[in-house]
């Protein structure tokens, strides 16, 4: 997703693709909620816009945005990805490299079907760079816009600091991997992260913004 977690659109959509959305197709849209796979990208927003949650969460995260994306007349999506084993409900917790391929299937899926050249992904943080760099999403992402994204890694709220100074990093990673593998490689340091940022941190072409409170 040039597409794109949102995140993860600068496109240029061929005029004939474009279709004007009136004010009654919006507010239809807004009342049913998102997905449409059936919606057309206005000239005033012709990118599809693709909300993306973050680890431990579902696409419900979205639902109070949902209506407002939709009546501003963006095609809006958003999906669970990166359900582990059996449990329920929580999303984010596979291994990045699935979430990453995850979200962009569905990215390619909104492409083809709303005819846009490009997606903005949005929320993606590191799923969307991870797509556009490692899984063919290069050139599909516009702009990517986070919200408290972690492109350098995370300490799990320091729990990673405290267990390393202990000698116990090893530990917790041996807890959580069996139940979501996606922690360990989110942490600062790790060999996901290293990856991740191989030169830089910086997709070409692409709009990134973050948004975060100190």
């Amino acid at each position: 997703m040039k597409l794109s977690l949102e995140s993860l659109i600068v496109a240029i959509v061929t005029a004939s693709l474009l279709v004007s959305i009136d004010a009654a197709a919006i507010e239809k849209r807004a009342s049913s909620g998102y997905n449409d796979f059936d919606c057309k990208p206005s000239t005033a927003h012709p990118r599809p816009l693709l909300l993306v949650h973050g680890t431990t969460l579902s696409a419900a995260s979205w639902n109070t945005y949902y209506p407002y994306f939709v009546k501003a007349g963006y095609c809006t999506y958003s999906l669970t990805y990166g359900k582990w084993k059996d449990i329920p409900l929580l999303g984010g917790l596979a291994p990045i490299e699935n979430n990453a391929q995850e979200v962009g299937t569905f990215a390619d899926k909104i492409l083809a079907a709303t005819g846009a050249s490009q997606v903005r992904h949005s929320q993606g943080g590191i799923l969307g760079r991870y797509w556009a760099t490692y899984l063919g999403g290069a050139g599909k992402i516009g702009r990517l816009i986070g919200i408290a994204p972690i492109h350098h890694g995370t300490t799990l709220d320091r729990v990673t600091v405290l267990a390393k100074t202990v000698g116990l990093l090893g530990a917790i990673g041996d807890v959580l991997d069996p139940v979501a593998p996606a922690l360990m490689q989110m942490v600062a340091g790790s060999e996901f992260m290293k990856k991740l940022n191989n030169n830089t941190d910086i997709l070409p072409g692409v709009y990134q913004a973050n948004i975060a409170t100190v």
